[in-house]
């Protein structure tokens, strides 16, 4: 399912204005470097120079420390060291046709550094100013970026939020918030997440937890254990994940492999590869599961559910539909007790299948039935409104 996503542009004939300044207890060096850039096709009006600030700073912390970071306009990068120092250095670049104007635009951007008994934070802010930004008349403008790198303990938290930059940070040890919005984030590992995702895209590696919200983003992970999220517009490729928790709108998941999955959703698609328990709370979505292995349950409106394989050894299939065509594809060496009623809707189920009731009376069918033995344990309750079953 394809969905439009937005990303913030801010024009092909200038850049976006950003960038950042003092600290008051970091230490700020100014280097310079020119270039030429062609702007327009007419280098004769604006010939940028790269101007350069940065920002070191060195915290001695405790493991109960949380370490804040909080960016705009660049890089946060990550890294993993010292068990008892967090190391901060933060570079401001400004490209603009002269010393002046760069040293405007830096007196715009702060640097904070801050730290308490409970934590230790870097903070980029930006004094608003209608002046400063992009001129469109004259045909060009500055372009400000502020990049972080910071070196922290594995074991200590991490709280960061970075907006119109990426954010990529190392394996941890223990719980981390990331806040991302318009921008990338790849986190190699933790013990737990919450997580804030607009505009963006999102790797993760290795996690335990991981609770949050994605908006208009796409997420791709190796492995989670629990998840507990909320998401829409989005996209969601995991390769394996043990118990999931979604509220979802919009959006399109394929998990090739999970535990147990919880889905309450609309206006979305849902492909499963191996699940051993589902629940589905869905309406005008359509749910695909290749192989399932223990229990399901489904509750669906105005979409199409369809079950490859159902292994031998289940336990029970719940089936309540509005509009919904269903298709269980059980193994053939299963046993199973059958209980179908369904209104404007077609039953069609295996030539095996021994028969207790099997009525028909104007819109309405009923079937009950066993397949194998009648002391069978497994058992499959369908009730559907204008949708049929197939059973094979």
């Amino acid at each position: 399912m394809e969905k439009q996503r937005f990303y913030n542009g801010f024009g092909k004939a200038f850049f976006v204005a950003l960038c950042f300044l003092t600290s008051l207890s970091g230490r700020a060096n100014t280097e310079f470097a020119s270039f030429s850039v062609r702007l327009n096709g007419d280098t004769s009006k604006w010939v940028a120079q790269e101007f350069v600030k940065t920002y070191n700073k060195t915290f001695t912390v405790s493991p109960k420390q949380l370490v804040v970071l909080a960016n705009k306009y660049g890089k946060v990068d990550v890294k993993t060291g010292s068990e008892k120092q967090v190391v901060v250095n933060i570079k401001v670049t400004v490209d603009a046709s002269t010393q002046v104007k760069a040293d405007k635009t830096f007196d715009l951007i702060n640097i904070a550094f801050s730290e308490g008994p409970d934590f230790v934070k870097a903070e980029t802010f930006i004094e608003s100013n209608n002046n400063w930004g992009i001129n469109v008349w004259s045909g060009h403008s500055d372009r400000y970026q502020i990049d972080y790198e910071v070196i922290m303990p594995a074991e200590n938290m991490l709280d960061v939020s970075n907006r119109y930059g990426n954010t990529k940070i190392m394996a941890l040890k223990n719980w981390l918030k990331v806040d991302q919005k318009y921008g990338d984030f790849r986190l190699d590992g933790a013990n737990s997440m919450t997580l804030n995702l607009a505009y963006g895209n999102g790797f993760i590696d290795q996690l335990g937890g991981l609770t949050g919200e994605i908006s208009y983003g796409k997420l791709n992970s190796n492995s989670l254990k629990d998840v507990d999220l909320k998401t829409k517009y989005s996209e969601l490729r995991l390769t394996k994940a043990d118990n999931c928790a979604i509220q979802s709108a919009y959006d399109d998941y394929e998990i090739q492999r999970v535990t147990n999955l919880t889905i309450n959703g609309k206006y979305g698609e849902l492909v499963i590869g191996d699940v051993d328990n589902v629940a589905v709370d869905c309406n005008y979505t359509d749910v695909r599961i290749k192989k399932m292995n223990t229990s399901a349950d489904f509750n669906t409106s105005y979409g199409d559910v369809k079950v490859d394989e159902i292994r031998a050894g289940f336990n029970q299939i719940n089936v309540k539909g509005n509009y919904t065509d269903f298709t269980l594809g059980v193994d053939p060496s299963v046993e199973y007790h059958l209980d179908a009623k369904t209104s404007y809707g077609d039953v069609n189920r295996p030539n095996s299948l021994k028969c207790s009731v099997d009525r028909e009376e104007g819109s309405k069918t009923e079937l009950v039935g066993y397949k194998g033995s009648s002391s069978a344990k497994s058992t499959i309750k369908v009730r559907l409104n204008y949708g049929d079953l197939l059973i094979r």
